[in-house]
């Protein structure tokens, strides 16, 4: 097939193929990230979401699949694109971020999975089914939060005052190191 890629040893699907699904990258002022856990195995984490359904977009399931797993409230106007990606599990996910800032209310476990805040180190291990994503969506985050920075380097100090939430992180293979 010409869409087919060889990555690792694995045929890549064409998007097209794949199931749709969105899911929500929050990270709050400790630099956690809210995540869900598989209703099996709370060991195994993802971010907030689930598959995008007939007739809807991808933001409009990422902010229902967030209302209904966790409880709180984001809206889609809030929402900008972080990542999209195969996930190497059949399913091509679009991720969104939203501002800590931006949650109404306070995300609890309302299904089947245990939702919690979690390191950045901790998404990104690699023994779960979310991994690939996960490392992705975090690969993203991080390249967005150095744009800011080289951003707000060149900009004139006139009265800037350093920001201690900026943190610089680097992904390795595995591990995603501080």
């Amino acid at each position: 097939m010409k869409n087919e890629s060889l990555r690792n040893g694995i045929v890549k699907l064409p998007k097209d193929t794949l199931i749709p699904a969105a899911v929500i990258f929050c990270v709050d002022a400790d630099e956690n990230v809210l995540t869900i856990s598989r209703p099996d195995d709370s060991t195994k984490l993802g971010l907030v979401g689930g598959k995008v359904e007939k007739d809807e977009t991808p933001v409009q399931a990422a902010t229902r699949e967030f209302n209904e797993e966790t409880g709180a409230t984001v809206h889609e106007k809030d929402l900008t694109l972080l990542y999209e990606g195969d996930d190497d599990n059949g399913y091509w996910v679009t991720c969104f971020q939203v501002p800590f800032e931006k949650i109404e209310g306070v995300p609890v476990t309302t299904e089947k999975g245990i939702v919690s805040w979690v390191s950045l180190n901790r998404l990104c291990q690699k023994d779960g089914p979310f991994a690939a994503y996960n490392v992705a969506t975090t690969k993203a985050y991080i390249r967005r939060l150095e744009q800011k920075q080289e951003q707000e380097a060149s900009r004139p100090r006139g009265g800037h005052t350093e920001n201690p939430m900026r943190t610089a992180y680097r992904v390795g293979d595995s591990k995603l190191h501080r």
